[in-house]
């Protein structure tokens, strides 16, 4: 992936503004502002290619927030870092990573039931290891929650097919399809229909 002049120069700009704070800042006034800071970096690197230096920013996040005095959920970061590790041939912390972030997701759906974000979340790095049946579960809890969000039914979908649940999946969709009908989402009905025929496509063969 290319970025441009400006994406370039936001990274740039991101690592003035973290040189501008001593290392050892780790106040809660500071921490949480470091951390958000250190994953943009990992994810702008992690676009680029530059996985050793994503790894790096992000690790760098996690360093602050164990040091910090107030400790944040670090789900996301950790699932970040594991997908770096990932891509960079590193299996082994990876997987430590994720099993992390997933823990992680557990722990933060615990405490915000109602969120669909993070169930969503957490049925995306299930699915990242391989266990797309506990996956499905929570990407049907991320859909109950809230119908709007459409890449909540995509993730549900796509879930079940891989694990050749077509029928399942098509039922799924055409659910989906009539949810934003009914509230003139036409581009969102539009793709729903070329995936269910892409289902279809797929379970005939």
């Amino acid at each position: 992936m290319l970025y441009s002049l400006s994406e370039l120069k936001c990274g740039e700009l991101i690592n003035e503004q973290i040189k501008e704070f001593p290392f050892n800042s780790y106040s809660n006034r500071y921490s949480f502002y470091i951390e958000y800071l250190h994953n943009e970096i990992g994810m702008i690197q992690t676009a680029r290619g530059k996985l050793e230096e994503a790894i790096a920013a992000f690790g760098s996040a996690i360093e602050y927030n164990d040091k910090s005095k107030v400790q944040r959920s670090m789900s996301n970061i950790h699932y970040n870092i594991g997908v770096a590790l990932q891509r960079a041939g590193r299996n082994e912390h990876a997987s430590m990573y994720l099993q992390k972030a997933i823990q992680g997701y557990r722990d933060d759906l615990a405490r915000m039931p109602g969120s669909a974000k993070v169930a969503g979340r957490l049925g995306n790095v299930l699915a990242e290891v391989g266990n797309f049946t506990e996956a499905t579960e929570f990407f049907r809890r991320a859909v109950q929650l809230d119908p709007y969000d459409i890449d909540n039914h995509s993730m549900l979908a796509k879930a079940l097919v891989v694990q050749k649940r077509y029928d399942e999946a098509i039922e799924e969709l055409k659910k989906a399809k009539q949810f934003v009908s009914q509230i003139g989402n036409e581009a969102a009905e539009l793709k729903f229909q070329r995936d269910i025929e892409q289902i279809e496509l797929e379970k005939a063969h």
